[in-house]
């Protein structure tokens, strides 16, 4: 009698091993989903056509450019600033072939283009006086430029 009670309180508990088991297989597919489609949404919006308007300074370095004051263009459109790129009131400007972003420096203008988040820069995580410099140029967006268009308002430089 000892030895079905014992068999049978065995089988009693490996059936409901069992049945957890297989529950919690089923609960990490159930999450996985959309964790795929928001990665997914960041993407869509991270290549997303966006217009700033803002004025245009030229870069610290050669033939770079900054768009400075930014603040997204109030076309009737869509401008794809969600996210990250919302808040951001300084773009650093990377300009296709067909673009000349020279001729506008000091001036206001409409830019569109494609957003993408601020590359890491690893001199700005080194210490020194100049690292907190350096670590807020490195957090600025990029927008690469496709179209710029001269606004009559001016810039105050």
């Amino acid at each position: 009698m000892n030895r079905f009670l014992t068999m049978t309180a065995t089988a009693a508990s490996l059936a409901l091993m069992l049945g957890v088991h297989a529950a919690a297989q089923q609960i990490p597919s159930q999450t996985a989903q959309p964790a795929t489609s928001m990665q997914d949404q960041a993407a869509k919006a991270e290549h997303a056509q966006a217009t700033f308007t803002g004025c245009l300074k030229a870069g610290t370095e050669a033939k770079s450019y900054i768009l400075d004051q930014a603040a997204p263009a109030k076309t009737g459109e869509a401008v794809g600033t969600t996210g990250e790129f919302a808040n951001a009131t300084k773009f650093d400007l990377v300009a296709s072939d067909q673009v000349n972003l020279q001729e506008n420096v000091g001036h206001k203008v409409e830019v569109t283009g494609t957003l993408s988040p601020a590359k890491p820069d690893t001199k700005a995580m080194a210490p020194g006086p100049e690292a907190g410099a350096k670590a807020e140029k490195a957090a600025t967006p990029q927008l690469h430029v496709s179209s710029i268009k001269q606004l009559p308002d001016s810039c105050s430089l």
